[in-house]
């Protein structure tokens, strides 16, 4: 097991076993990469799983990073990344209401933001921000991901804007580390 590990071929995660180890998903992040691009050059099955919605009232951050009032509400998206039959990170959207009415609809018939954005008036639109932090999981989250709840996730927030510089989706995302490595350049 020993020659096997340090030829980086499995992992021992202590009390659970010892793992073939997965190829990594390199993402680079940027204000035009997309995932799903990333897969396609790496000649990776993935896709993005529709999980849920639901409308609800903003919160104080969520306000800020939307520009929206506090009286208002988004429409939460969650969505599963899954890359070779495996989830890889978990997605919690928000999109601002009225102006993304029934985004959900699409996103589930489509699997795609940017064609869901497309059919609702969006055909251009950059990432503004990502934050990047470590959190633990929640017990569903856990499950989701196939991972102990003591183990720490990549906890990113991206904020989308269109053309105009207005907000159209702020995402928190938690990511399995151990399927997916993040590339930050500055070219």
């Amino acid at each position: 097991m020993t020659v096997l590990r340090d030829r980086e071929l499995v992992r021992i995660e202590q009390g659970r076993g010892t793992f073939v180890k997965e190829r990594k998903v390199r993402h680079h992040l940027g204000s035009k990469t997309r995932l799903t691009a990333a897969l396609r050059d790496l000649d990776r099955v993935g896709e993005r799983r529709f999980a849920g919605s639901q409308r609800m009232r903003v919160t104080a951050d969520l306000s800020k990073d939307l520009k929206v009032a506090r009286n208002r509400f988004v429409r939460k998206v969650e969505t599963l990344t899954v890359v070779d039959d495996i989830v890889v990170s978990i997605a919690s959207s928000y999109f601002p209401l009225p102006r993304f009415e029934g985004i959900e609809q699409l996103i589930e018939q489509t699997g795609s933001f940017t064609e869901s954005w497309s059919q609702l008036g969006v055909n251009d639109y950059q990432r503004r921000e990502s934050r990047i932090s470590a959190i633990a999981l929640s017990k569903k989250d856990a499950e989701l991901l196939s991972m102990p709840r003591f183990h720490p996730v990549i906890f990113i927030t991206n904020i989308n804007v269109d053309d105009k510089d207005m907000p159209i989706v702020v995402s928190h995302t938690r990511i399995a580390p151990q399927h997916m490595e993040l590339v930050v350049r500055f070219d």
